[in-house]
């Protein structure tokens, strides 16, 4: 309805009819999306096996290739990657991993063998749980310090199957990306 004609309505009139205005056009939004989503399944159903062999093969050929080099190792010393074909391959050193079995007495060597490095590598912290906080009556909260804020009344609007915007904003994010239109 055009508001114009929204104008001349009582208030509460007003919101009904802009609910209904709104609710059409969540149907059609709904309904194109289901459109939408019918089609990609029938693209998705057609090309799932084609893709699906491709991917197998990929693969195959890729356990091969990392066999063949864990099998030629000598061949990495120097340089230890090579492209060939636009893909990079080779040897990589790992970072090793560090393991521990009790952190107490850890810390005690650290500061047993090397205290200077106790900052470093001993951190202690306290932080506030808000959690326990949101369990506190107003009036302790009061004392403490905290206040609460935002503790009013907010505007509803929602369609009561679902969360069509959720739906549209992922299928318009997934056609951005599909048709290269993503900033950033």
């Amino acid at each position: 309805m055009t508001e114009e004609k929204l104008k001349g309505l009582p208030p509460m009139e007003r919101i009904e009819t802009m609910a209904e205005d709104l609710h059409m056009v969540q149907d059609n939004l709904k309904n194109r999306l289901a459109e939408a989503e019918a089609m990609m399944d029938e693209i998705r159903e057609e090309f799932a096996p084609h893709i699906r062999k491709i991917a197998n093969a990929e693969s195959d050929l890729r356990e091969k290739l990392e066999r063949e080099i864990a099998a030629n190792k000598d061949l990495f010393a120097k340089p230890k990657t090579r492209v060939f074909h636009n893909i990079k391959l080779g040897l990589r050193r790992l970072k090793g991993s560090l393991k521990w079995t009790d952190s107490t007495e850890l810390m005690k060597r650290v500061r047993q063998v090397c205290p200077e490095h106790e900052g470093a590598i001993i951190e202690v912290s306290y932080t506030i749980k808000k959690a326990g906080l949101e369990k506190l009556d107003a009036g302790k909260l009061k004392k403490l310090g905290v206040t609460i804020e935002a503790d009013t009344d907010a505007v509803v609007l929602k369609p009561v199957e679902g969360d069509l915007s959720k739906m549209a904003d992922a299928f318009l994010a997934a056609h951005a990306v599909r048709s290269g239109e993503v900033n950033g």
